[in-house]
């Protein structure tokens, strides 16, 4: 009997299919890859929408801003800068007189109800370009206790709200620093104005935080140096350097779900019906 004829094309054969197998997994690992990427792509996209949504907020407020504050008008009239502005696009509880308030409170800030209510005791003005013309203030803060604040100095700020006919945006101007104590007259200290904007801004915007149930989320969307272009030292209080930046913040609210407790607002602190006592403890420190 003769012997059986081995196929000569079977070897080829099973290294063609070992191949093809060899194949299919590489097809399925790039499949998985491709499918990685695309994940990845999306969340991109979804990071690239967030971010042209912030811009055209920005991009709005900056056109109305560039509008009726032209450059180098954005300071007081005693040439301090206006170096946060709480967006017109935040929650409208938050740029409600109370609503403010509350916010402000949760970044632990004090109303001073006293100073810089007139010229006489220190109020400055600011023309925002709405139609208003210069106005006093709307108000004055200072930092957890106000009164410590008085006395050894620390981050303040003044606030405007812009709501004239020509720009009615319910946008809130800032004038932030950090000033010496009581004993220093309160005048600024080197590079204060950047400071007390920095400190103000980090505090809002390192975490949430809350006052009266409300939970606040603050998010910076720009730094911007336009509003301030062409102002040097020279033109500023005290003639200190700035970076000549402006922040633009916004700010969201939400029910605070935490422990149920809440920080109160404390009243208004009447710094000026205990003045002189001050200045004695002042000028003994």
């Amino acid at each position: 009997m003769a012997p059986a004829i081995e196929n000569p094309y079977a070897f080829l054969l099973e290294r063609i299919i070992k191949n093809v197998d060899l194949l299919n997994e590489s097809l399925q690992e790039m499949n998985r890859s491709v499918a990685a990427i695309n994940n990845h792509n999306q969340e991109i996209t979804i990071v690239a929408e967030m971010w042209n949504g912030y811009h055209r907020n920005v991009e709005f407020n900056l056109q109305n801003m560039d509008t009726h504050l032209p450059p180098g008008k954005i300071l007081t009239n005693q040439s301090e800068p206006l170096n946060v502005i709480i967006s017109g696009t935040s929650d409208p509880a938050v740029l409600s007189p109370d609503g403010f308030a509350a916010y402000v409170s949760s970044l632990k800030f004090d109303p001073d109800s006293f100073a810089g209510q007139s010229s006489s005791n220190d109020a400055q003005q600011a023309n925002l370009g709405d139609g208003n013309g210069w106005m006093n203030q709307t108000g004055l803060y200072r930092k957890t206790p106000a009164l410590m604040e008085v006395l050894q100095g620390g981050n303040h700020f003044r606030y405007w709200v812009q709501n004239g006919k020509k720009a009615n945006t319910g946008a809130i101007f800032i004038a932030a620093s950090i000033e010496m104590g009581l004993k220093q007259h309160h005048n600024i200290v080197s590079n204060g104005y950047d400071l007390g904007r920095d400190q103000l801004v980090g505090n809002a915007t390192q975490a949430p935080t809350h006052s009266n149930k409300t939970e606040y989320t603050t998010k910076l969307l720009s730094m911007d140096a336009s509003l301030m272009r062409g102002v040097s030292k020279n033109d500023l209080n005290h003639k200190i350097s700035s970076d000549g930046k402006v922040a633009v913040l916004e700010v969201t609210t939400a029910p605070w779900r935490g422990n149920g407790a809440s920080v109160v607002a404390m009243g208004p602190v009447l710094v000026g019906a205990s003045l002189a006592a001050v200045a004695s403890v002042a000028l003994s420190l």
